[in-house]
């Protein structure tokens, strides 16, 4: 049997009015689980109110990043002076005089042309007595000029001297006419001698000369001057 509507609608006002008596008059135990969300709520609420007055730095703030070091500032290196130039040093080395080369000596240019004198052997080549006489004094490092009568004294290439006075090394002309290379002198008259075109045409060679055969061609030796 279908119940009339207005009955219904009574019913279900009485049962809400004794169900929300009922839950304001009876406790409700609080249980483990509803006890520690109560005090994580808490927790996070004292946790936000920090953050917000910049008391507690959030975690998920990103830190600062740290300052970069300031670059080094390299102290500025002073160019290098340049050396000022030794002016006393250059003024000495201008005024200083020149050292020439040190001149040989009649002695030792004697006993350079015979030495050279020997390059030659017996028999070789000579052609005429002067030229190769001019030949070992070049190579002896003298001058010897050509000709044969008084141009070393005349020029100034020589020393006249007699027979007697004969040394190595000095050259013998007589106006026969001949020149040779004095060896040795042997006293009275007598030189050993190296010359070309002697002892035989054109070829080198050593012998004495006796030049008391010779006086009436004007014998005599000369000492070269060095140059």
């Amino acid at each position: 049997m279908r119940a009339a509507p207005g009955f219904n609608t009574y019913a279900a006002n009485a049962c809400a009015t004794n169900a929300a008596r009922t839950f304001a008059t009876r406790r409700i135990q609080p249980g483990p689980r509803q006890t520690w969300l109560k005090t994580g709520s808490v927790l996070l609420l004292v946790f936000f109110i920090l953050l917000g007055s910049g008391a507690v730095a959030s975690p998920y703030a990103m830190a600062p990043a740290q300052a970069k070091s300031a670059p080094v500032k390299k102290a500025p290196v002073a160019p290098a002076k340049k050396k000022a130039p030794d002016t006393a040093a250059k003024k000495i080395a201008l005024t200083a005089p020149v050292k020439k080369k040190r001149q040989m000596t009649s002695q030792e240019l004697n006993f350079r042309i015979v030495l050279a004198s020997y390059t030659w052997p017996d028999g070789a080549n000579g052609d005429q007595c002067k030229i190769w006489a001019q030949w070992v004094v070049a190579r002896a490092g003298g001058f010897l000029p050509a000709g044969y009568r008084n141009e070393q004294e005349t020029r100034g290439f020589g020393i006249k001297k007699p027979v007697a006075e004969a040394i190595p090394g000095d050259i013998f002309q007589m106006d026969k006419p001949h020149t040779a290379i004095v060896i040795k002198n042997l006293g009275e008259g007598r030189l050993l001698v190296r010359d070309s075109n002697w002892v035989s045409p054109l070829k080198v060679g050593e012998h004495v000369l006796d030049t008391n055969n010779y006086l009436q061609y004007n014998p005599r030796v000369y000492t070269v001057v060095p140059d």
